[in-house]
């Protein structure tokens, strides 16, 4: 499973607005494939995104991270995007493998 690097995305609105986006706010989409008997299992690609608007000049602002793991335990990219008329603050959200085992196994 693939989880964000950060707590928050800080974004600037083109009308100079900073809003910040809660990275466990983002809504998670998954997409899996089998890559066949010769792969090495199953290809998850992961979509987060996060809509909202800006509260100065009610711009629509979408964040979309963008990530692939395969095989299973590696992340082949993380991708933020954001939607024209604002940009990322600082470092933008990105998200890496959770190797932290389950609660039930610490």
């Amino acid at each position: 499973m693939l989880t964000f690097n950060q707590n928050e995305a800080k974004v600037r609105c083109e009308c100079g607005e900073e809003i910040t986006a809660p990275t466990q706010d983002f809504e998670l989409e998954t997409e899996c494939y089998e890559h066949g008997s010769e792969g090495m299992g199953v290809d998850t690609v992961y979509t987060f995104s996060y809509e909202f608007t800006c509260p100065k000049c009610g711009r629509d602002i979408t964040i979309t991270v963008s990530a692939d793991e395969y095989p299973e335990g590696v992340c082949n990219y993380s991708d933020p995007s954001i939607s024209e008329g604002a940009e990322f603050i600082g470092e933008a959200p990105s998200v890496a493998v959770d190797h932290t085992p389950p609660e039930d196994e610490r």
